[in-house]
């Protein structure tokens, strides 16, 4: 079940976390990075997240355990003019291709196209490919744009991805 996060959901958030990015960006990150991610400050920081207005948490609750999560809201990019963006997607790695990803997409994109979302956007890492094609499948295509982040102090670069919204309101 696809459903709003609440406040009491903020330390199994933070765990998804850690865990894809230590299992996703192994090479990508430096490992002394993935090696200090702290589930107790991330889990503080999604406690706020979820209080906040205007930014959404959705998780993929099954069986009564969370698979997975969906940050989204209006886009942070400097040329964003009506965007919303995706912030982060991230599922338990031993869940992985079981379309939890797609669902919490799926679900989020409604939210967004009902608050007339002009375009959505979304960052990923150049070297991620699992994730470009991920969201490739999901119909998110690069758009030019790119930027360097540096996280744990290695350079790293990143692409950003669009899925235009026609003039029905709904993808295109």
């Amino acid at each position: 079940m696809i459903r709003k996060a609440t406040a009491k959901d903020a330390a199994e958030i933070a765990r998804i976390q850690v865990s894809s990015w230590q299992a996703a960006y192994s090479g990508i990150v430096p490992q002394s990075h993935l090696d200090s991610m702290s589930i107790k400050e991330r889990a503080k920081r999604w406690a706020q997240n979820i209080k906040k207005p205007g930014d959404k948490i959705l998780v993929a609750d099954i069986a009564e355990s969370l698979e997975g999560f969906i940050f989204f809201g209006p886009s942070c990019d400097e040329d964003a003019d009506g965007e919303h963006e995706i912030g982060a997607v991230y599922i338990q790695p031993q869940a992985w291709r079981q379309g939890i990803g797609k669902e919490l997409v799926k679900r989020a994109e409604e939210i967004m196209f009902c608050r007339f979302a002009a375009d959505i956007t979304l960052w990923v890492f150049e070297e991620n490919h699992s994730s470009r094609k991920f969201y490739t499948s999901v119909g998110y295509s690069p758009d030019g744009a790119t930027k360097e982040m540096t996280i744990g102090g290695a350079l790293l670069n990143a692409t950003r991805y669009r899925k235009v919204v026609n003039e029905t309101g709904k993808p295109g």
